[in-house]
């Protein structure tokens, strides 16, 4: 007998002990994998920490070990996967200290040509956005330090903590990944996909029950999206579907079944697509009739404590809901809890 995979939303693949006859499914939209001989490419879209880059000419990390800093002219630079051509954006957060009434000018390069530059003027962190078109395929991703100044009395640096990347066109790419089930009747798994309001339908994919199953495609922004996989055996028997993942948006917590008091404080948490400008957060006591405001949070976001309202009475139809927001205000998809969470008085 074939059971349902568990499938849950992770930045890293991990194993689980479970029965031998369980697909165990672990998938990641994030921190994706792109391998080009023994190079290891991030692919769009992805956030890169700066004190991770592959190659650095100059500079040091910064005194917590968070990120880093470009004390001279030069550059961080790393590999990273594009996998369709168009326009992308690149959001750096960073900060600058200033030296003869200049601040530090950063500068984006794609295989050392350089695509447009900025000037980071503020001693606090902030975000700094770049647009330029890249063709697809594998290229160098540099942050460049270009007007370096230093006296007895001022020195002019460039720091930089993370650099996101994504598509600012209609489509993007995205991997799912899974682990494999050590089952030895199954042959592969089947992949479906939908979108708000739909059923499953046919299978979009069938992957072998390789060491690490992964199944690429591309999505376009301003829908959402449902992703679920069953695993079959060599009689082409097949398995309930597993626990859906979402995208570019998926709510984790509080995501049905919990019993929360009101006027506690409750954490709020969500996996989003690295295009995010934006995030609404809203809770409706009311089976979603009804939605109040929470928040509205920077792209930095990806958690929120909450303060839960106050109740006379038990209420059990309650859900949260967490809407993602591009470029000039575009809703790009919005998720909500996958069942009822409670509020008692």
């Amino acid at each position: 007998m074939l059971l349902p995979a568990t499938v849950s939303l992770s930045f890293l693949r991990r194993k689980k002990s479970l029965g031998a006859t369980q697909a165990i499914l672990c998938f990641f939209l994030v921190a994706l994998f792109f391998s080009m001989g023994n190079a290891v490419a991030q692919t769009v879209p992805v956030t890169l920490q700066a004190e991770n880059f592959a190659t650095k000419t100059t500079g040091g990390l910064t005194a917590d070990g968070d990120a880093y800093c470009l004390w001279s002219n030069g550059y961080i630079e790393d590999s990273v996967n594009f996998p369709m051509s168009g326009s992308h954006r690149f959001v750096v957060t960073a900060f600058g200290s200033a030296a003869a009434g200049r601040w530090p000018e950063m500068e984006i390069r794609i295989d050392q040509r350089a695509i447009d530059s900025v000037t980071v003027d503020s001693g606090t962190w902030g975000t700094y956005v770049i647009k330029g078109d890249i063709p697809a395929g594998i290229h160098n991703v540099a942050i460049a330090f270009t007007n370096d100044y230093c006296s007895p009395s001022e020195d002019r640096n460039l720091y930089v903590d993370t650099v996101s990347i994504s598509s600012s066109g209609k489509k993007t790419q995205i991997t799912l990944a899974w682990d494999p089930s050590d089952d030895s009747d199954v042959g592969g798994y089947n992949v479906y996909r939908r979108t708000a309001g739909k059923a499953y339908k046919k299978p979009i994919g069938t992957i072998e029950n390789v060491p690490n199953p992964e199944f690429s495609l591309n999505v376009s922004y301003g829908k959402q999206y449902y992703f679920a996989v069953t695993s079959y055996n060599r009689y082409r028997n097949e398995s309930s579907l597993s626990t859906e993942v979402s995208w570019p948006i998926q709510v984790l917590s509080p995501n049905g079944g919990e019993d929360i008091t009101s006027g506690s404080r409750c954490l709020i948490q969500w996996y989003a697509d690295s295009s995010a400008e934006e995030f609404e957060l809203l809770y409706s006591l009311n089976k979603g009739r009804s939605w109040q405001p929470i928040a509205t949070l920077t792209s930095s976001f990806r958690s929120y404590e909450w303060t839960v309202p106050e109740v006379v009475k038990r209420k059990t139809k309650c859900k949260v809901k967490v809407v993602l927001k591009g470029a000039r205000g575009r809703t790009l998809g919005s998720d909500v809890s996958d069942a009822y969470f409670r509020v008692n008085p």
